[in-house]
């Protein structure tokens, strides 16, 4: 099928390392590119960013699914945590840090 436009687009840490206007400019086009059709899968170590936006979000620990979220249920305390060992530290960061990233992203 030489010549058909993409269908599917595969980021790895797209956002890691760059500031946060940056991100935002990353995020508008993958609206622009997801509204015409395009299929992004994401992978990002970021729980505020994948919460932001993700559709559906597939949890994967030492290259095994152990979770499967709607946004909707994600948002939720119960459905956000630790889904691997040695997790639990790391997801009480990230809920401190999700109201901080929500504020500075979304002024």
């Amino acid at each position: 099928m030489a010549g058909d436009a993409a269908k599917v687009l595969l980021l790895d840490e797209p956002t890691r390392g760059i500031d946060v206007h940056a991100k935002r400019e990353i995020y508008a086009l993958l609206d622009e590119l997801t509204a015409d059709g395009l299929a992004v899968i994401m992978v990002s170590s970021e729980l505020p960013e994948i919460l932001a936006v993700a559709d559906r979000i597939l949890v994967l620990c030492e290259g095994r699914q152990t979770g499967e979220f709607s946004r909707a249920e994600a948002s939720s305390e119960a459905s956000c945590g630790p889904r691997c060992p040695g997790e639990r530290r790391r997801h009480e960061t990230d809920r401190r840090n999700l109201k901080e990233w929500r504020r500075v992203s979304n002024p």
